[in-house]
Protein backbone atom coordinates (compact mmCIF):
# COMPACT_ATOMS: atom_id res chain seq x y z
CA UNK A 1 0.00 0.00 0.00
CA UNK A 2 1.36 3.37 -1.05
CA UNK A 3 0.45 6.65 0.68
CA UNK A 4 -1.56 9.13 -1.34
CA UNK A 5 0.04 12.44 -2.25
CA UNK A 6 -0.10 15.51 -0.05
CA UNK A 7 -2.67 18.06 -1.20
CA UNK A 8 -2.78 20.97 -1.60
CA UNK A 9 0.91 21.87 -1.75
CA UNK A 10 1.76 25.59 -1.83
CA UNK A 11 5.01 27.55 -1.91
CA UNK A 12 5.77 31.17 -1.01
CA UNK A 13 9.15 32.78 -1.73
CA UNK A 14 10.03 35.58 0.71
CA UNK A 15 13.55 36.90 1.15
CA UNK A 16 16.07 34.07 1.17
CA UNK A 17 13.58 31.29 1.94
CA UNK A 18 10.68 29.34 0.47
CA UNK A 19 7.87 28.28 2.79
CA UNK A 20 5.97 25.13 1.81
CA UNK A 21 2.57 24.22 3.25
CA UNK A 22 0.42 21.16 2.68
CA UNK A 23 -2.06 18.73 4.23
CA UNK A 24 -0.83 15.23 4.91
CA UNK A 25 -3.08 12.47 3.45
CA UNK A 26 -5.13 10.20 5.66
CA UNK A 27 -5.35 7.26 3.24
CA UNK A 28 -3.34 5.18 0.83
CA UNK A 29 -3.84 5.22 -2.91
CA UNK A 30 -6.18 2.22 -2.34
CA UNK A 31 -8.37 4.20 0.07
CA UNK A 32 -7.10 2.43 3.19
CA UNK A 33 -6.57 4.56 6.29
CA UNK A 34 -2.92 5.20 7.11
CA UNK A 35 -3.70 4.70 10.81
CA UNK A 36 -5.50 1.96 12.68
CA UNK A 37 -5.28 -1.84 12.42
CA UNK A 38 -4.31 -1.79 8.76
CA UNK A 39 -2.16 1.32 8.99
CA UNK A 40 1.38 1.71 7.70
CA UNK A 41 2.99 2.88 10.94
CA UNK A 42 5.11 6.02 11.22
CA UNK A 43 5.21 8.20 8.11
CA UNK A 44 7.58 10.94 7.01
CA UNK A 45 7.40 13.71 4.43
CA UNK A 46 10.38 13.61 2.07
CA UNK A 47 11.02 17.09 0.65
CA UNK A 48 13.09 17.52 -2.49
CA UNK A 49 14.29 20.66 -4.25
CA UNK A 50 15.97 20.93 -7.63
CA UNK A 51 16.71 23.78 -10.02
CA UNK A 52 15.28 23.13 -13.47
CA UNK A 53 15.34 25.00 -16.74
CA UNK A 54 12.17 26.76 -17.82
CA UNK A 55 12.00 24.63 -20.95
CA UNK A 56 12.24 21.47 -18.87
CA UNK A 57 8.91 22.14 -17.23
CA UNK A 58 7.11 19.85 -19.64
CA UNK A 59 4.27 19.06 -17.24
CA UNK A 60 2.73 22.34 -16.07
CA UNK A 61 2.55 22.86 -12.34
CA UNK A 62 0.79 25.65 -10.54
CA UNK A 63 3.07 28.56 -9.57
CA UNK A 64 4.09 29.43 -6.04
CA UNK A 65 2.19 32.72 -6.19
CA UNK A 66 0.37 34.13 -9.18
CA UNK A 67 0.76 37.86 -9.78
CA UNK A 68 -2.98 38.40 -10.18
CA UNK A 69 -3.99 36.49 -7.05
CA UNK A 70 -2.75 36.96 -3.48
CA UNK A 71 -3.28 33.31 -2.52
CA UNK A 72 -0.38 30.84 -2.87
CA UNK A 73 -0.47 28.35 -5.73
CA UNK A 74 -2.04 24.95 -5.44
CA UNK A 75 -0.01 21.96 -6.55
CA UNK A 76 -0.88 20.10 -9.70
CA UNK A 77 -2.44 16.66 -9.52
CA UNK A 78 0.11 14.14 -8.26
CA UNK A 79 2.16 12.30 -10.87
CA UNK A 80 1.76 8.53 -10.77
CA UNK A 81 5.27 7.02 -10.47
CA UNK A 82 7.83 8.50 -8.08
CA UNK A 83 11.08 9.65 -9.69
CA UNK A 84 14.47 9.87 -7.98
CA UNK A 85 14.41 12.55 -5.29
CA UNK A 86 17.38 13.92 -3.33
CA UNK A 87 15.89 15.15 -0.06
CA UNK A 88 16.65 18.53 1.53
CA UNK A 89 14.58 17.50 4.56
CA UNK A 90 12.62 14.56 5.98
CA UNK A 91 9.97 15.38 8.56
CA UNK A 92 7.84 13.17 10.77
CA UNK A 93 4.18 13.92 9.97
CA UNK A 94 0.77 12.79 11.18
CA UNK A 95 -2.04 11.81 8.79
CA UNK A 96 -4.60 14.55 8.17
CA UNK A 97 -2.53 17.33 9.76
CA UNK A 98 -1.20 20.53 8.23
CA UNK A 99 2.48 20.51 7.43
CA UNK A 100 4.92 23.36 6.88
CA UNK A 101 8.59 23.62 6.03
CA UNK A 102 10.77 26.71 5.60
CA UNK A 103 13.62 26.06 3.20
CA UNK A 104 16.42 28.58 3.63
CA UNK A 105 18.02 28.79 0.20
CA UNK A 106 21.79 28.61 -0.32
CA UNK A 107 23.41 31.88 -1.51
CA UNK A 108 23.69 30.56 -5.08
CA UNK A 109 19.87 30.46 -5.32
CA UNK A 110 19.25 33.95 -3.88
CA UNK A 111 21.20 35.93 -6.46
CA UNK A 112 20.98 36.48 -10.19
CA UNK A 113 18.03 36.47 -12.54
CA UNK A 114 14.75 34.64 -11.82
CA UNK A 115 14.71 30.89 -12.56
CA UNK A 116 12.49 28.00 -11.52
CA UNK A 117 12.90 25.80 -8.48
CA UNK A 118 10.85 22.64 -8.33
CA UNK A 119 9.78 21.31 -4.95
CA UNK A 120 8.42 17.80 -4.53
CA UNK A 121 6.95 16.17 -1.44
CA UNK A 122 6.23 12.46 -1.11
CA UNK A 123 5.04 10.50 1.88
CA UNK A 124 7.26 7.58 2.95
CA UNK A 125 6.04 4.69 5.11
CA UNK A 126 7.87 3.07 7.99
CA UNK A 127 8.91 0.28 5.62
CA UNK A 128 10.35 2.71 3.10
CA UNK A 129 7.54 2.65 0.56
CA UNK A 130 7.26 6.01 -1.20
CA UNK A 131 4.01 7.53 -2.36
CA UNK A 132 3.39 9.74 -5.39
CA UNK A 133 4.88 13.21 -5.69
CA UNK A 134 3.07 16.48 -5.26
CA UNK A 135 5.10 19.28 -6.79
CA UNK A 136 5.09 23.06 -7.06
CA UNK A 137 7.30 25.70 -8.68
CA UNK A 138 8.89 28.60 -6.78
CA UNK A 139 11.30 31.25 -8.08
CA UNK A 140 15.03 31.37 -7.37
CA UNK A 141 17.05 34.56 -7.89
CA UNK A 142 17.40 37.90 -6.13
CA UNK A 143 14.40 38.90 -3.98
CA UNK A 144 13.21 42.51 -3.56
CA UNK A 145 15.05 44.58 -0.94
CA UNK A 146 13.97 44.44 2.70
CA UNK A 147 12.03 47.41 4.14
CA UNK A 148 14.46 49.47 6.23
CA UNK A 149 13.72 51.74 9.23
CA UNK A 150 10.00 50.95 9.54
CA UNK A 151 8.32 53.03 12.28
CA UNK A 152 4.74 53.63 13.40
CA UNK A 153 3.39 56.60 15.36
CA UNK A 154 -0.10 57.20 16.72
CA UNK A 155 -1.40 60.60 15.60
CA UNK A 156 -4.62 62.54 15.84
CA UNK A 157 -5.57 61.28 12.39
CA UNK A 158 -4.67 57.58 12.85
CA UNK A 159 -1.32 55.81 12.65
CA UNK A 160 1.53 57.25 10.61
CA UNK A 161 3.87 54.66 9.07
CA UNK A 162 7.28 55.60 7.69
CA UNK A 163 10.15 53.66 6.12
CA UNK A 164 13.22 54.26 4.01
CA UNK A 165 12.09 54.55 0.39
CA UNK A 166 13.77 52.60 -2.38
CA UNK A 167 13.68 53.34 -6.09
CA UNK A 168 14.92 50.17 -7.79
CA UNK A 169 15.21 50.03 -11.55
CA UNK A 170 13.08 46.93 -11.99
CA UNK A 171 9.33 46.65 -11.44
CA UNK A 172 8.56 46.27 -7.74
CA UNK A 173 5.20 46.59 -5.99
CA UNK A 174 4.69 47.33 -2.30
CA UNK A 175 2.06 46.34 0.23
CA UNK A 176 1.06 47.54 3.71
CA UNK A 177 -1.08 45.24 5.86
CA UNK A 178 -2.69 45.81 9.27
CA UNK A 179 -3.36 42.83 11.52
CA UNK A 180 -3.51 41.72 15.15
CA UNK A 181 -0.30 41.90 17.15
CA UNK A 182 0.06 38.11 17.31
CA UNK A 183 -0.19 37.84 13.53
CA UNK A 184 3.14 39.62 13.06
CA UNK A 185 5.01 36.57 14.37
CA UNK A 186 3.30 34.06 12.07
CA UNK A 187 5.48 32.86 9.19
CA UNK A 188 2.54 32.84 6.76
CA UNK A 189 1.65 36.47 7.51
CA UNK A 190 2.51 38.80 4.70
CA UNK A 191 1.88 42.47 4.17
CA UNK A 192 0.83 45.77 1.59
CA UNK A 193 2.22 50.22 0.56
CA UNK A 194 2.76 54.01 0.79
CA UNK A 195 0.70 57.25 0.64
CA UNK A 196 -2.40 58.02 2.74
CA UNK A 197 -3.96 54.59 2.99
CA UNK A 198 -7.46 53.59 2.03
CA UNK A 199 -8.77 50.11 2.65
CA UNK A 200 -8.87 48.04 -0.53
CA UNK A 201 -11.19 45.46 1.02
CA UNK A 202 -8.72 42.68 0.26
CA UNK A 203 -7.99 40.27 3.09
CA UNK A 204 -5.59 37.45 3.80
CA UNK A 205 -6.68 34.73 6.17
CA UNK A 206 -4.33 32.79 8.40
CA UNK A 207 -5.47 29.94 10.60
CA UNK A 208 -7.07 32.13 13.27
CA UNK A 209 -6.55 35.77 12.27
CA UNK A 210 -7.75 38.12 9.56
CA UNK A 211 -5.43 40.75 8.13
CA UNK A 212 -6.50 43.69 6.02
CA UNK A 213 -4.59 45.06 3.07
CA UNK A 214 -4.43 48.81 3.64
CA UNK A 215 -2.55 49.99 0.60
CA UNK A 216 -0.89 48.75 -2.55
CA UNK A 217 1.67 50.80 -4.44
CA UNK A 218 1.74 49.58 -8.01
CA UNK A 219 4.98 48.90 -9.84
CA UNK A 220 4.54 52.02 -11.97
CA UNK A 221 4.36 54.31 -8.91
CA UNK A 222 7.16 55.69 -6.73
CA UNK A 223 7.83 54.54 -3.19
CA UNK A 224 6.83 57.54 -1.06
CA UNK A 225 8.28 56.04 2.12
CA UNK A 226 5.11 56.40 4.18
CA UNK A 227 1.41 55.71 4.68
CA UNK A 228 -1.33 56.85 7.06
CA UNK A 229 -3.85 54.35 8.45
CA UNK A 230 -6.99 56.38 9.13
CA UNK A 231 -8.94 53.25 10.13
CA UNK A 232 -6.81 52.15 13.09
CA UNK A 233 -8.80 50.98 16.12
CA UNK A 234 -8.40 53.01 19.29
CA UNK A 235 -7.50 51.50 22.64
CA UNK A 236 -5.62 48.48 21.24
CA UNK A 237 -2.23 47.68 19.85
CA UNK A 238 -1.99 47.57 16.05
CA UNK A 239 0.60 45.59 14.11
CA UNK A 240 1.66 46.43 10.58
CA UNK A 241 3.67 44.54 8.01
CA UNK A 242 5.27 46.14 4.98
CA UNK A 243 6.92 44.23 2.17
CA UNK A 244 7.91 44.56 -1.46
CA UNK A 245 6.94 42.14 -4.23
CA UNK A 246 8.34 41.56 -7.69
CA UNK A 247 6.56 39.83 -10.56
CA UNK A 248 8.84 37.46 -12.45
CA UNK A 249 8.31 35.32 -15.53
CA UNK A 250 9.58 31.75 -15.35
CA UNK A 251 8.88 29.84 -18.52
CA UNK A 252 5.19 30.45 -19.18
CA UNK A 253 4.38 31.19 -15.56
CA UNK A 254 4.23 34.58 -13.83
CA UNK A 255 5.34 34.24 -10.22
CA UNK A 256 5.80 36.70 -7.37
CA UNK A 257 8.79 37.02 -5.06
CA UNK A 258 8.46 38.91 -1.79
CA UNK A 259 10.99 40.61 0.41
CA UNK A 260 11.25 39.50 4.00
CA UNK A 261 8.36 41.26 5.77
CA UNK A 262 9.13 44.15 8.10
CA UNK A 263 6.90 44.36 11.20
CA UNK A 264 6.08 47.18 13.59
CA UNK A 265 3.59 47.48 16.45
CA UNK A 266 2.10 50.66 17.92
CA UNK A 267 -0.35 51.30 20.74
CA UNK A 268 -3.12 53.74 19.85
CA UNK A 269 -3.20 54.60 23.57
CA UNK A 270 0.43 55.69 23.51
CA UNK A 271 1.09 59.37 24.32
CA UNK A 272 0.93 61.47 21.18
CA UNK A 273 3.72 63.83 20.34
CA UNK A 274 3.06 67.48 21.06
CA UNK A 275 1.88 69.44 18.02
CA UNK A 276 4.06 71.92 16.20
CA UNK A 277 3.92 75.67 16.59
CA UNK A 278 1.33 77.73 14.67
CA UNK A 279 2.96 80.45 12.62
CA UNK A 280 2.26 83.91 11.16
CA UNK A 281 -0.25 85.00 13.84
CA UNK A 282 -1.80 88.38 12.99
CA UNK A 283 -4.16 90.59 15.02
CA UNK A 284 -6.30 93.32 13.36
CA UNK A 285 -8.67 95.76 15.10
CA UNK A 286 -12.13 95.84 13.56
CA UNK A 287 -14.48 98.72 14.42
CA UNK A 288 -16.58 98.64 11.28
CA UNK A 289 -19.19 96.17 12.48
CA UNK A 290 -20.47 98.26 15.37
CA UNK A 291 -19.11 96.67 18.54
CA UNK A 292 -15.30 96.60 18.38
CA UNK A 293 -13.43 93.32 18.04
CA UNK A 294 -9.95 92.06 17.27
CA UNK A 295 -9.72 89.51 14.48
CA UNK A 296 -6.98 86.89 14.67
CA UNK A 297 -5.68 84.70 11.87
CA UNK A 298 -2.76 82.25 11.73
CA UNK A 299 -1.28 79.46 9.67
CA UNK A 300 -1.65 75.87 10.94
CA UNK A 301 0.99 73.61 12.38
CA UNK A 302 2.63 71.42 9.78
CA UNK A 303 3.02 68.09 11.62
CA UNK A 304 -0.49 66.66 10.98
CA UNK A 305 -1.33 65.70 14.62
CA UNK A 306 -3.44 68.76 15.46
CA UNK A 307 -6.98 68.34 16.84
CA UNK A 308 -7.58 72.08 17.41
CA UNK A 309 -6.15 75.38 18.64
CA UNK A 310 -6.28 77.32 21.91
CA UNK A 311 -6.17 81.12 21.91
CA UNK A 312 -4.47 83.03 24.75
CA UNK A 313 -4.75 86.75 25.56
CA UNK A 314 -3.17 89.33 27.83
CA UNK A 315 -4.54 92.86 28.37
CA UNK A 316 -1.98 95.65 28.54
CA UNK A 317 0.86 94.37 30.80
CA UNK A 318 -1.13 91.52 32.33
CA UNK A 319 -0.34 87.78 32.19
CA UNK A 320 -1.47 85.51 29.38
CA UNK A 321 -4.70 83.60 30.06
CA UNK A 322 -6.62 81.08 28.00
CA UNK A 323 -9.32 82.83 26.01
CA UNK A 324 -11.07 79.88 24.31
CA UNK A 325 -12.50 77.31 26.77
CA UNK A 326 -12.21 74.49 24.22
CA UNK A 327 -9.92 73.96 21.20
CA UNK A 328 -11.25 75.48 18.00
CA UNK A 329 -10.73 73.78 14.65
CA UNK A 330 -10.44 76.89 12.49
CA UNK A 331 -7.40 79.07 11.80
CA UNK A 332 -9.08 82.31 12.86
CA UNK A 333 -10.84 83.79 15.87
CA UNK A 334 -12.75 87.02 16.63
CA UNK A 335 -12.20 88.43 20.14
CA UNK A 336 -15.31 90.52 20.90
CA UNK A 337 -14.57 91.07 24.60
CA UNK A 338 -12.33 94.09 24.04
CA UNK A 339 -12.42 97.72 25.18
CA UNK A 340 -11.40 100.87 23.36
CA UNK A 341 -8.04 102.22 24.47
CA UNK A 342 -6.73 98.86 25.71
CA UNK A 343 -3.82 97.00 24.18
CA UNK A 344 -4.17 93.22 23.76
CA UNK A 345 -1.49 90.60 23.18
CA UNK A 346 -2.33 87.16 21.74
CA UNK A 347 -0.71 83.77 21.19
CA UNK A 348 -2.03 80.47 19.81
CA UNK A 349 -1.11 76.87 20.70
CA UNK A 350 -2.02 73.68 18.82
CA UNK A 351 -3.59 70.75 20.72
CA UNK A 352 -3.43 67.03 19.81
CA UNK A 353 -6.23 64.45 20.20
CA UNK A 354 -5.19 63.72 23.80
CA UNK A 355 -5.43 67.38 24.79
CA UNK A 356 -1.69 68.03 24.93
CA UNK A 357 -0.84 71.57 23.87
CA UNK A 358 2.29 72.42 21.97
CA UNK A 359 4.50 75.48 22.19
CA UNK A 360 2.81 78.89 21.90
CA UNK A 361 3.16 80.89 18.74
CA UNK A 362 4.92 84.23 18.58
CA UNK A 363 2.76 86.98 20.03
CA UNK A 364 0.70 89.44 18.02
CA UNK A 365 -0.60 92.68 19.59
CA UNK A 366 -3.31 95.19 18.70
CA UNK A 367 -5.05 98.19 20.33
CA UNK A 368 -8.68 99.19 19.97
CA UNK A 369 -8.67 102.93 19.20
CA UNK A 370 -10.74 105.37 21.17
CA UNK A 371 -13.94 106.42 19.36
Amino acid sequence: MLPAAVHPLTALRAGDAVTLTWTTPTKTTDGVLLTGKHGVGTITAKICRDEVSATALAVPTKPAHKAAHPTPAVAAAPAPPPTPCTAVAQLHVEPGTAGTFRDTLPPALTTGSPRPLRYRIRIVTEKGKEGADADVIAPAGAAPPFIQNLTAQATGGGVLLRWQPEHPSDKIMMRVVRGPVEAATKPAFRATPASPAKSTGQQRNTADTVTSTLLTVNESEKDSGGATDNGARTGVEQSYTVYRTRSVTVGKETLVMESEPAHVTVSTNAPLTAPGVPIALEAVANTLSGAPEIDLVWQPSADGVVAGYLVFRAENDGAMAQLTPQPIRSFSYADKAVRPGSRYRYSVAAVNAQGTAGQHSAEAAETIPQP
